[in-house]
């Protein structure tokens, strides 16, 4: 009865401290501009020329100039919406499955609140992710279920290329369970090329120094109305930078983190093992279609197809919550590995000593309240990563 209470007050309180947090970040946002990758990746567009990412700037463009309101108070109300409507998805339909104290963290939902995420396109890429799996599930007519599915997945990889690597895999290599039936993969796969084809052109189009410049100067004064004369805004910067950047440019970012020693990566890899602990530990255990062995095998599964993320940018914490976040969904509409990998992870798990760790874990709750993602790898934001912490050190700092 005394865990039963704790871990409900446990609870309440990341509740209000998840709140408190996406308030802060709101008001922080608001001040955001040319420098801003939240806001500057949501305002490419394709007035110059088609270019990755730039359905979203496309769209803002014309509703702004239509409408009166600031691009980026529209992004930020959109944003918004995208992460709430994330919010109520997740509790509504896997609080029965996963700990409510495991979705409030910052594991998952809580990591756009407290890494200044909410103001990305990961919680709409989400929704779409749920979209797709919702589409091929319940249409039956075969000709509107390839329109729906490939509509929100071209919507997804127009919006933001990460989409398809946590997406696409599972909707064409993952069923409902039973044996690996490859007519029926190709079968997935050739309805979905509408979806590739997509990819294939951001790919192939995605930008150029040119093409940035361009559309950053014809932000020009919305960055001046955010952030006064006073500024340097001769060059692109931020998100719409990244534009003209080739692949050897984001490889290179991952070779200086390897580069510079084991510290980081020992980090990263300290972080993911833990969140991957966690995530484990707080999925409900019992066998069947929502238990623990499931949810590792596609945890496993989701970590190869987005592995190239993690090669080609180092917003390796977004990754984390990507990977999770879609691991959890795929769960939760009932997606299963083939039956003979499947029964592998089951057995791996069973008898794995990893299995009295997680039950051991599950009952404590708190550990929510001190563990989070750090952007930085120093001491004080290790220390200061999880939400009591966080809100500590503000609350401090205020002073």
């Amino acid at each position: 009865m005394k865990q039963l209470l704790l871990n409900r007050g446990v609870r309440v309180i990341l509740a209000a401290l998840l709140v408190l947090a996406a308030f802060r970040q709101l008001f922080q946002a608001s001040r955001w501009g040319h420098e801003s990758w939240q806001i500057g990746d949501w305002l490419i567009h394709y007035g110059n020329g088609f270019v990755r990412r730039g359905l979203a700037g496309s769209l803002f463009r014309e509703l702004s100039d239509w409408s009166g309101i600031a691009a980026n108070h529209l992004v930020i109300g959109f944003s918004l919406m995208a992460f709430l409507s994330l919010v109520a998805l997740l509790l509504r339909w896997g609080s029965k499955v996963f700990s409510p104290a495991l979705l409030l963290s910052c594991v998952v939902l809580g990591f756009p609140a407290y890494q200044d995420g909410m103001v990305r396109k990961d919680c709409l890429l989400l929704l779409l992710w749920v979209g797709c799996l919702w589409a091929q599930d319940r249409i039956k007519p075969p000709m509107f279920r390839f329109l729906a599915v490939n509509l929100l997945a071209c919507t997804g990889v127009l919006m933001h290329e990460a989409f398809a690597f946590f997406a696409l895999p599972g909707l064409v290599l993952l069923d409902r369970g039973g044996p690996l039936d490859w007519r029926a993969v190709a079968g997935r796969a050739f309805s979905i090329l509408p979806a590739l084809g997509c990819l294939a052109l951001v790919i192939i189009h995605h930008g150029s120094p040119e093409t940035a410049r361009e559309i950053h100067e014809s932000w020009l004064p919305l960055w001046r109305e955010i952030e006064g004369p006073r500024v340097d805004l001769t060059e692109p910067a931020a998100a719409i930078a990244a534009l003209g950047w080739s692949a050897g440019e984001g490889i290179g970012l991952t070779k200086g983190i390897w580069g510079a020693g084991l510290y980081q990566p020992l980090c990263w890899a300290m972080v993911f093992g833990v969140s991957t602990l966690l995530v484990l530990a707080f999925t409900r255990s019992e066998p069947g279609p929502q238990g623990r062995a499931d949810l590792l095998g596609l945890l496993l599964f989701q970590l190869i197809f987005i592995s190239p993320l993690f090669v080609v940018g180092i917003d390796y914490g977004r990754w984390l919550f990507l990977w999770v976040v879609s691991s959890m969904v795929l769960l939760l509409r009932e997606r299963e590995l083939p039956a003979c990998v499947g029964a592998r992870v089951h057995a791996c798990l069973e008898w794995s000593p990893i299995r009295g760790v997680l039950d051991r874990l599950s009952g404590h709750e708190w550990v929510f309240l001190l563990f989070g993602v750090p952007v930085l790898w120093s001491l004080r934001n290790f220390l200061t990563a999880g939400p009591l912490p966080h809100h500590v050190w503000h609350w401090v700092n205020s002073f």
